[in-house]
């Protein structure tokens, strides 16, 4: 199966004209592809196995279920219809129907029902079960001596491509409580994100943002991915050059990072030097800079959504500027971050993220 998902990287407020190429004005296509399993005919829905559900006393007796949960909006399309994670029923499906359930967790791959999906009229839980998991999961019963055979596995098909692109929930917590914190992520935390995830992780992150759960800055550290991993690999007297505005010359990296260097190239040709054109030559002109770039960025509170970013004002004092709504609005300094590729003293195309300012 294959899925495209374009989203707008910004809310239409101007940016500094002098930002050059700036990754964040426009939109971002993604392209997603993943496994579709279909059930295997043996998983097949027969007459024979509805009527075996249906007279087992456990998963066929109709009981009416309610919850009082909200559905849920689908944030990567929002012409869909709002729907419930069935993850988060488990609790009260356990109490409706007397069963205890066991399921992996996902953030790829999560069963889910749609608004047309919660009967009116009593149903039998191997309904609510098959609606749910779909071709995606699969649920069984589990023979047990401890809960008197009514415990319930539920399981993604492609659990085992699940698992290794999982991001750890305390990673996304963290990201999370940083970004509600102070505005931004600092880019401390986006070098722990690429040197702690691998790529394949990294390229399920785009996902978690689309789908809300990320805050949207962090698309911004899988677009510098190589950057910042070459920048993470420095001496801390050269992450400082590049802080005050100096230039590493690629011909002072080891093998291993100028392999970083080219990888951004190959990523984005946008940057003004193809890889083609890194000839040993080259290495004695071409380098890594640094800019950073003040912006003022407006949060609504009552949303917890970035409402924009501006450029800052220039330093010296500034007349009061009136902020709309200003006991529901946040206006917060955070810096665009942008890796440049040098050829000489010129600094010509890059890359760049949204980051707390340097402290």
């Amino acid at each position: 199966m294959l899925s495209i998902n374009a989203a707008p990287f910004r809310k239409g407020a101007p940016l500094a004209a002098e930002l050059p190429q700036d990754p964040f004005s426009g939109t971002s296509l993604t392209l997603h592809s993943e496994a579709l399993n279909r059930p295997a005919p043996s998983e097949a829905d027969t007459p024979g196995r509805r009527a075996a559900l249906e007279k087992d006393p456990t998963l066929g007796t109709k009981r009416a279920f309610k919850t009082a949960l909200k559905p849920q909006p689908r944030r990567n399309g929002p012409m869909l219809r709002p729907q419930w994670s069935l993850y988060d029923l488990l609790p009260e499906l356990a109490r409706t129907y007397r069963v205890d359930f066991v399921a992996d967790s996902y953030w790829s791959s999560a069963p889910a029902l749609g608004l047309g999906s919660l009967p009116q009229e009593p149903t039998a839980l191997y309904a609510l079960l098959d609606d749910a998991a779909g071709s995606h999961h699969r649920w069984d019963r589990v023979p047990t001596k401890w809960v008197g055979g009514s415990l319930i596995r539920l399981r993604s098909r492609t659990w085992f491509l699940d698992r290794p692109r999982e991001i750890p929930l305390r990673y996304v917590r963290r990201w999370r409580e940083e970004m509600a914190r102070r505005g931004s992520v600092s880019l401390e935390a986006y070098l722990e994100l690429v040197t702690t995830l691998t790529d394949t992780q990294m390229e399920n992150l785009s996902r978690l943002v689309a789908a809300g759960e990320l805050p949207e800055d962090l698309y911004g550290g899988d677009l510098c991915r190589e950057m910042l991993r070459l920048y993470a690999s420095l001496l801390p007297a050269q992450q400082e050059t590049l802080r005050h505005g100096g230039i590493i010359r690629v011909s002072q990296l080891t093998p291993g990072q100028q392999g970083q260097f080219v990888a951004a190239l190959k990523r984005h040709g946008r940057m003004g030097l193809s890889p083609a054109a890194m000839t040993p030559d080259q290495l004695d002109v071409a380098g890594l800079a640094l800019k950073q770039v003040p912006l003022i960025r407006t949060i609504d509170r009552t949303r917890g959504v970035v409402v924009s970013d501006e450029p800052a004002a220039p330093a010296g004092p500034q007349p009061p500027k009136p902020v709309p709504g200003s006991d529901t609005v946040d206006r917060i300094p955070v810096t665009q971050l942008l890796f440049l590729l040098a050829r000489g003293e010129e600094r010509l195309g890059g890359v760049g993220l949204i980051a707390t300012p340097f402290r």
